[in-house]
């Protein structure tokens, strides 16, 4: 399963090489187009989990990019990067359900921090709304439920360490911490318990 493919559309080259580069050595699987048409085929190519582009770019610009890529896929994450924060530009795209808008120059910490929250609320949207309102009741700790919502959807322990930046020894002790709680020993079990509680 891959959960961690990013498109990056950016007509500044300086910023769209930086970015991709930053973002591989984070461990994702990254994509860089330099304009919204190169972006678009690039996107129905690889089909990617979050799209980042820039606003304003020669010929299509990043609020009609992603019109076009929502209209492909409506579950796919997109970031409006920009250096011209116009209030008008920023009810556009949150009207094109854009999910995030950051402003140049973007603060590195804070656009890792969106793209973990954005593909970890994408990893987990195949697991039933309910699930973390459950998981929560049995008394997990926004972390645990986090990280059990990915375990549903059959992210590995390494994936799960990536998305949520942690490592893998803090990954197993959330596990142990959940397994604990809800009194089980293994994935199956888990899995059981959160079926027989909706059944």
């Amino acid at each position: 399963m891959n959960n961690k493919s990013i498109l990056i559309v950016d007509d500044e080259q300086l910023i769209l090489e930086t970015m991709c580069d930053d973002l591989r050595n984070e461990g994702y699987r990254v994509d860089c187009a330099f304009d919204g048409q190169g972006g678009l085929d690039l996107f129905q190519i690889n089909r990617h989990n979050l799209v980042i582009t820039d606003l304003e770019m020669r010929g299509m610009g990043g609020n009609e990019l992603a019109q076009k890529i929502k209209d492909i896929d409506s579950q796919v994450k997109v970031i409006i990067l920009t250096g011209y924060g116009t209030r008008e530009s920023a009810i556009e795209s949150l009207r094109l359900k854009v999910d995030d808008f950051l402003l140049k120059p973007y603060d590195r910490k804070e656009l890792l921090k969106k793209i973990a929250q954005l593909i970890v609320s994408q990893a987990s949207s195949g697991v039933p709304q309910e699930a973390g309102k459950v998981l929560k009741e049995w008394g997990l700790s926004d972390r645990e439920v986090e990280v059990g919502q990915l375990m549903l959807v059959g992210t590995t322990k390494e994936e799960i360490a990536s998305i949520l930046f942690i490592s893998k020894m803090t990954v197993n002790t959330h596990i142990k911490n959940i397994y604990k709680k809800l009194k089980v020993n293994s994935l199956s079990k888990f899995i059981g318990k959160l079926s027989a509680y909706h059944h």
